[in-house]
C-alpha cells in the first residue's frame, strides 16, 4: 500500500489554512499518511491556527522556518521529509484554499495506477480560465510563457505554472531539487527537471478561484525568471547526469 504525504507550503494563512483542512473529503483523509506543514516564517497568527490543528489531526508534522526563505525552499523542506518518512507520494496543496482540496484523488490515483510519475493540475484543460473568473493579465502572461517554455521544452503542456501537484517518490530521488530555486520558479524547474529525465507527466483538470489569497509573486521578475531558467535548459544545466555539479539559481 503507498504511503500519501500532504505537503503544504504556509505563508500568512491564518484565515484560510482550517477551511482547506474542513474541505477534504474524509474518504480520502483517512487514507493520507501524514500532513507536512511547512511555515515559511508567518508573521500572523498562523502558527497557532497551525497549533490547533494538531490536536485534530494526529498524523501532522510542522517544519518551522526560522526565517522567510521561499516557496521553493518550502517545497524543499516537505520533500526532504517525505522522503525520510519513506511516502511513495507527496501531494502539493496550497493553504489559501485556491486549488481544492477536493480534488485530490486525482493527484493520487493515476501515480498508484503506474500511469504518471507527475500530475499537475490544470486551469486550461476544460472551461476557458477567463470564463471562470481569471484576471485578464493572469491569462495572458500564463499563456504567453506557457508558448515559450512548451517551444523551447518540446513539450504541449497546457500549463506551466499552477501549483497543485503530486509526485511519485521515484520522482524526489531521481530529480536533484535541492539545487533549484527558493522562488516561484521552483515548479518550472521541477518540470525540466522530469523533462530532461524522461519521466510521465499528466495534467488533471482544476477549477479556477480566487478567494481570500494574497499572492506574494511579482509577475514581471517571475516572467524574467522563468526567460533566464529556459536559458540555463538551452545551455545543458539541468541535466542530472551531473547530480554533483554545485550551481544553484540564486533568485
Amino acid at each position: 500500500m503507498e504511503k500519501v504525504a500532504i505537503i503544504i507550503p504556509i505563508y500568512n494563512a491564518e484565515k484560510t489554512l482550517t477551511s482547506v483542512f474542513d474541505r477534504i473529503p474524509k474518504n480520502i483523509l483517512f487514507t493520507i499518511n501524514e500532513f507536512i506543514l511547512v511555515n515559511d516564517s508567518s508573521t500572523d497568527n498562523t502558527r497557532y491556527v497551525i497549533k490547533n490543528l494538531k490536536l485534530n489531526y494526529k498524523n501532522l508534522i510542522v517544519i518551522q522556518h526560522p526565517k522567510n526563505l521561499g516557496y521553493g525552499a518550502a517545497q524543499k523542506s516537505g520533500f526532504r521529509q517525505a522522503l525520510d518518512d519513506d511516502m511513495d507520494i507527496v501531494v502539493i496543496l496550497h493553504a489559501d484554499g485556491q486549488y481544492p482540496p477536493e480534488k485530490i484523488n486525482d493527484f493520487i490515483e493515476p501515480i498508484k495506477k503506474g500511469e504518471a510519475d507527475i500530475i499537475c493540475g490544470s486551469r486550461f484543460l476544460k472551461e476557458s480560465p477567463l470564463k471562470q473568473g481569471m484576471p485578464l493579465e493572469r491569462y495572458l502572461g500564463k499563456v504567453l510563457l506557457n508558448m515559450v517554455e512548451n517551444f523551447v521544452l518540446r513539450q504541449k503542456l497546457t500549463v506551466y505554472h499552477e501549483g497543485y501537484r503530486s509526485y511519485s517518490r521515484k520522482v524526489l530521488e531521481l530529480i536533484n531539487f535541492n539545487n533549484y530555486s527558493n522562488y516561484f520558479a521552483f515548479d518550472s524547474e521541477m518540470l525540466i527537471g522530469a523533462i530532461t529525465n524522461k519521466l510521465k507527466i499528466c495534467e488533471t483538470p482544476i477549477p479556477t478561484y480566487y478567494g481570500q489569497e494574497k499572492s506574494y509573486l511579482d509577475p514581471l521578475r517571475y516572467g524574467w525568471v522563468i526567460f533566464l531558467i529556459m536559458i540555463k535548459y538551452l545551455l545543458g544545466q539541468y541535466r542530472d547526469k551531473n547530480k554533483n555539479k554545485k550551481w544553484q539559481i540564486l533568485f
